[in-house]
């Protein structure tokens, strides 16, 4: 079940390019317990912020998020989950079509879950009333075991699902960044994996609170546990 607003996109990237992503990913120290909160507590991963002119610097950070970096960042894919958007096209003519983002790499373990929710991590700033959201938000699915039970993007506007997404391997979902959306429970042999980047148009004056460039990852502070406990 689809609705405006919504793209999927199922040969985005090639197979050997999930492949690779998959074995770094699995491979990656940056992976730790979430450093998102609320309805991502029972999640995993990492996260990378930056503005727009800082991304060849972020990607070098965690170069495997290159291939899916380039794919998100393609206007063309944003013009169609946002296609009636005559406001949005006319300033992207004169400014920044995207001005910053956030990359995250969510892990959801067999159990795990995300609560509904609205995007806005780059989009909240201490004593601003204001809450900005992504333009877009773009998901790929990198590892869906086979015998996964639940594990479903749903997106719903004003509380009206509008759109059901399926998990498969190399499927991306493009989506419009003022829908609500949750990932269902999951009952799986092992976890649900998946890049995910909210890109935004911030005004100058939301890039000036923002660093250029800034890596969220407890997986150090996991490594640094351990090495303790031995």
């Amino acid at each position: 079940m689809l609705a405006p607003g919504v793209v999927v996109v199922d040969d985005a990237l090639s197979a050997p390019q999930v492949e690779a992503l998959s074995s770094a990913i699995a491979g990656s120290r940056l992976i730790g317990d979430s450093q998102l909160v609320g309805g991502f507590v029972t999640t995993r991963g990492f996260g990378l912020a930056c503005h727009a002119s800082a991304v060849t610097d972020a990607v070098a950070r965690a170069p495997f998020l290159s291939a899916f970096v380039d794919v998100a960042l393609d206007p063309a894919l944003r013009q169609r989950a946002r296609p009636g958007d005559v406001v949005d096209r006319v300033l992207g003519a004169f400014f920044a079509d995207v001005t910053a983002l956030y990359l995250n790499v969510l892990v959801v373990p067999p159990g795990g879950a995300v609560e509904r929710h609205v995007d806005a991590t780059l989009g909240v700033v201490p004593g601003d009333p204001r809450t900005l959201v992504p333009r877009v938000v773009v998901a790929l699915y990198v590892d869906v075991p086979a015998d996964l039970q639940g594990g479903r993007l749903r997106l719903d506007r004003d509380g009206v699902l509008i759109a059901e997404v399926e998990p498969r391997r190399g499927r991306l979902v493009c989506f419009d960044g003022r829908l609500a959306h949750e990932v269902t429970a999951t009952t799986a042999s092992g976890p649900r994996v998946s890049c995910v980047a909210e890109l935004y148009r911030l005004p100058r004056s939301r890039l000036r609170t923002l660093p250029r460039l800034r890596v969220q990852s407890n997986g150090f502070a996991d490594v640094l546990q351990r090495l303790r406990g031995d």
